[in-house]
């Protein structure tokens, strides 16, 4: 879908390869604070299933989820996986009968596997042909968690929300474990009592509240153990490729769209090439006619080609719907696709040197998975609609450019509209239909914030090395 976009951060983990033995964790009728767990991670009701499973398998400190199934009954004693809320359905919610993880102490370094992609056809109908490549996934072999009592900012309690009307609970958790140095929030627990000196994550200010706020009591933060370990790239080791796609192609040129995506475009090109060209020995930019499918693999195979280069970053400007990646109107291709292309059309070798993308498309987080699956090793995505690059693409790319971590670039870009101002005014904007159809259909979907799946302690001048071998 098309959308006010300008730059997601977008970067690509590990893939865990479980061995066919492995311990399996089982949970019956499984609880959090001695309530059962919905079926749904929040209430968003597109996030069920493999989602709330897998973050409860978090919260007991494993790696993910193996098998789970749905209670036939529902029940009001239910609590969303996301911020402990209890359902409020007065009919009750859906809930897990069971759910198997993949024990911690079983995660172990997979063996070679081999990876043969079916043929596909990319839009300009030339057959890619099948290969085969080995690939060895050096993944975690287990989750260390750290449990913190009453974490403070500025020796002040952390407000159980981001900001006064921001997002609660999960999305705090979240923040606070990975500004801490963690990978992400395992468990979380929100204080029975309320208080007025509490502070607000996102900006620092005092709860709002003249009754008091709630609060995060405890806090659990988990961190990948039995990775490889980073190491040190300097400028003449890092590739750089900056892809801005004709983003108002579906426009004629005198509607106001056209005018909007055109600074876009420039915009996004300008500031990428200002804040990290002169971090990388070679950037290669794609934009207009050439920001396609054909030249973006071209480009990826001669930066990997290079053996100087020892990394490969993208920063990949583009419309995106749920799972599809749009380059223009007339050229579009599901995220699971664009992976397999890549897949094809580089080497293992070469899909080792793949490592952060920054991606634009709206619904970033439906296609974090597939960057992963392509080599990368740290992507992220917005959740659904994406509308605040005014405010969080600078600083965005100037954390990453500064040194600091991915996570904190991330961090730092949901911080930017801590108050979501521009989400909200876009979520009116699509339910009063004052877009021209540009937004139709999308009002209760708009939700910038972007998630970090992979690495989030790389550096621009960091990479763990031996993720992929040929």
């Amino acid at each position: 879908m098309k959308t006010l976009n300008i730059i997601i951060l977008s970067i690509l983990s590990f893939s865990f390869n479980q061995a066919s033995a492995q311990q399996i964790e089982t949970y019956a009728s499984p609880t959090l604070d001695d309530k059962y767990v919905d079926w749904c991670f929040s209430t968003d009701i597109r996030k069920c299933g493999k989602i709330a499973a897998d973050a409860f398998c978090r919260s007991e400190d494993h790696i993910s989820a193996k098998n789970f199934t749905k209670s036939p009954e529902t029940s009001r004693d239910v609590v969303y996986v996301s911020d402990l809320r209890r359902c409020r359905n007065p009919f009750g919610c859906n809930f897990f009968s069971r759910i198997d993880c993949f024990a911690n102490e079983e995660a172990e370094v997979s063996s070679e596997t081999s990876v043969a992609p079916p043929s596909v056809v990319n839009p300009k109908g030339i057959q890619i042909a099948n290969s085969s490549a080995l690939i060895k996934a050096i993944a975690p072999t287990g989750i260390k968690s750290t449990t913190m009592s009453q974490p403070r900012i500025n020796n002040r309690r952390v407000d159980f929300c981001i900001s006064p009307i921001g997002k609660c609970g999960f999305y705090t958790a979240e923040d606070l474990c990975r500004e801490r140095g963690y990978d992400f929030a395992t468990n979380f627990r929100q204080a029975r009592t309320m208080r007025r000196d509490t502070v607000y994550p996102a900006s620092g200010n005092s709860c709002v509240n003249p009754v008091g706020c709630n609060w995060i009591e405890e806090l659990s933060c988990g961190e990948y153990v039995g990775t490889p370990s980073l190491t040190t790239l300097d400028k003449d080791q890092r590739g750089l490729l900056i892809m801005v796609a004709d983003l108002s192609s579906d426009y004629e040129s005198t509607h106001p769209f056209a005018t909007v995506y055109n600074f876009i475009e420039r915009s996004a090109e300008i500031i990428a090439v200002r804040k990290l060209r002169q971090h990388y020995k070679e950037t290669l930019i794609l934009k207009d006619n050439l920001a396609d499918i054909d030249f973006m693999l071209q480009s990826m195979e001669r930066l990997t080609n290079d053996d100087s280069i020892k990394a490969v970053d993208v920063v990949f400007v583009t419309h995106g719907s749920d799972s599809r990646i749009h380059f223009s109107e007339s050229s579009s291709i599901t995220s699971g696709n664009l992976s397999r292309l890549m897949q094809e059309s580089l080497t293992a070798q070469q899909r080792s040197k793949l490592r952060a993308l920054f991606s634009t498309a709206c619904f970033g987080a439906s296609h974090t998975t597939d960057w992963l699956t392509a080599g990368f090793k740290v992507v992220s995505g917005a959740n659904e609609v994406y509308t605040d690059s005014a405010s969080s693409y600078l600083p965005m790319l100037e954390t990453w450019a500064n040194g600091e971590t991915f996570n904190q670039s991330i961090i730092n870009a949901n911080k930017a509209d801590h108050r979501d101002i521009t989400d909200s005014a876009a979520d009116e904007a699509a339910a009063r239909n004052l877009t021209n159809s540009a937004l139709d259909g999308y009002a209760g979907r708009i939700d910038s914030t972007r998630i970090v799946k992979g690495e989030g302690r790389i550096t621009i001048s960091k990479m763990k090395v031996g993720q992929v071998l040929h």
